[in-house]
């Protein structure tokens, strides 16, 4: 027993310490989950969904301090799931457990108990934030993109150079995402639905390599917070 819990502990400690092991076996574990959910909306099995983001969500709270789940891996498994809610946005199902997936996912990663300066400096980024993507989306459908790598670089950025869980409190794409599917909902825009399928598109991108792209270039510019 004590050879097994040996081997299983050394198994994390290689996977967290060998880069290319650690992200291709989360890769292939957000392709299970993704392959699950499918499965779960396939088969009218809406409760499985619910449990799995659930369990999705909140093992990551145990995971993350022990280091082995990142917060960008979290987000790998979370985004394939909501854009295949968002890729059907038309039904009232899919709409109820996007919204819910959103939740549980900015429940589980925003830690609220950072003091109430910092929330006040984390609710004028998201603000600030939502309006560049109301922006964008009267501009044009480059203008969205472009505002999407933004922050999908701002992501990465504050999660590998800042302190841990700093780039979910102050760039939560779960926020974000929240934001906009309440404004899509509110003005019944199809351009703010269709805005979230090209945002989570890019921020796909952006999980998968963003960590191999800011593990090889050095930052110009430390983050400090």
């Amino acid at each position: 027993m004590e050879y097994l819990l040996n081997s299983i502990k050394y198994s994390l400690y290689v996977h967290d310490k060998v880069f290319w092991l650690k992200e291709l076996s989360t890769t292939v574990q957000s392709a299970a989950v993704f392959f699950l959910l499918r499965w779960c909306l396939r088969r009218n099995y809406e409760e499985g969904f619910i449990y799995l983001m659930t369990f999705v969500c909140f093992i990551g709270i145990f995971i993350l301090p022990v280091g082995y789940w990142s917060d960008n891996d979290i987000f790998k498994f979370i985004i394939p799931g909501c854009l295949l809610l968002q890729l059907n946005h038309n039904s009232r199902n899919n709409n109820f457990l996007l919204v819910l997936v959103l939740f549980l996912y900015f429940f589980s990663s925003y830690e609220f108990y950072r003091g109430f300066h910092k929330v006040l400096q984390s609710i004028a980024s998201h603000f600030f934030i939502v309006i560049c993507v109301v922006i964008a989306q009267k501009i044009n459908f480059f203008a969205t993109i472009f505002i999407s790598i933004v922050i999908g670089i701002l992501v990465n950025y504050i999660g590998y150079y800042g302190p841990s869980g700093t780039n979910d409190f102050l760039v939560n794409t779960g926020i974000i995402s929240l934001a906009i599917k309440g404004i899509a909902v509110y003005t019944k825009s199809e351009n703010f639905e269709n805005f979230l399928i090209t945002f989570w598109i890019v921020l796909l991108f952006f999980a998968y390599f963003g960590s191999w792209i800011f593990y090889f270039v050095g930052p110009k510019f430390p983050f400090c917070y």
